[in-house]
């Protein structure tokens, strides 16, 4: 998922490829504090901030430094790399984790040369946040179910991952069984059957399944003590 766009100056954005670059300062440009020489950590300059959102989902933010009167193209790899070119009058630019745009949460520092024809140096100091998983899914509740006491039983999901748009479906091989969100509600004895499946469009292990057998019972009524 490559994306491409040519920025003028502080807010002149020419969309060419893809839109998962946006800017983010607006019609005017934000005020952020500087990483890099002097002042760094203490003086302000005016940048054009963009959100960038990555194929994982994750999104970041690139800062232009001082963008008045620049040039630039601006290639997003999909994945948090950059490239840029046809720069003119652009000496630094940053890549931060979004809304956090600081000098202690810094990812990479591109560093652009006087020389319009030179090459952008890439200096890493952070990292890329980690696409989203779902991880490991575990289906728990009730192993057996006895109709005579009650044919209800309700069963619990959890992911040992980070995505935090995860959707759950429950499906059961009884297929009398009605099923409310995490609660079913079996028609007849046997073995069967609980599937659940966990899905996340930001996640990059989606979808993931588990299952758990589960013994249902006759209807027969439980013996009270003493009968």
């Amino acid at each position: 998922m490559s994306d491409n766009l040519y920025l003028k100056g502080s807010n002149q954005v020419i969309p060419e490829v893809g839109n998962t670059i946006v800017l983010a300062s607006g019609c005017s440009s934000q005020r952020t504090t500087k990483w890099w020489g002097a002042g760094a950590g203490k003086v302000c300059v005016r940048s054009a901030v963009f959100t960038v959102t990555t194929e994982s989902g994750k999104k970041l933010n690139l800062v232009i430094a001082d963008p008045a009167g620049c040039r630039l193209r601006i290639k997003h790899d999909g994945v948090g790399n950059f490239e840029f070119s046809e720069f003119h009058r652009v000496t630094r630019a940053g890549l931060f984790p979004e809304n956090n745009v600081t000098p202690s949460s810094l990812i990479t520092d591109y560093v652009f040369p006087s020389n319009p024809r030179g090459v952008v140096s890439a200096i890493t100091v952070g990292k890329l946040p980690k696409p989203s998983s779902i991880g490991d899914v575990l289906l728990s509740g009730k192993g057996t179910v006895n109709l005579g006491v009650s044919p209800k039983a309700t069963y619990v999901v959890t992911t040992t991952g980070d995505s935090t748009d995860n959707e759950t479906e429950l499906l059961v091989s009884d297929s009398g069984a009605k099923i409310n969100g995490n609660e079913v509600t079996f028609s007849k004895a046997g073995t069967f059957n609980i599937t659940v499946s966990v899905t996340s469009a930001t996640a990059t292990d989606s979808p993931k399944t588990a299952k758990l057998s589960v013994t249902v019972k006759s209807n027969q009524p439980t013996a009270k003590l003493g009968e």
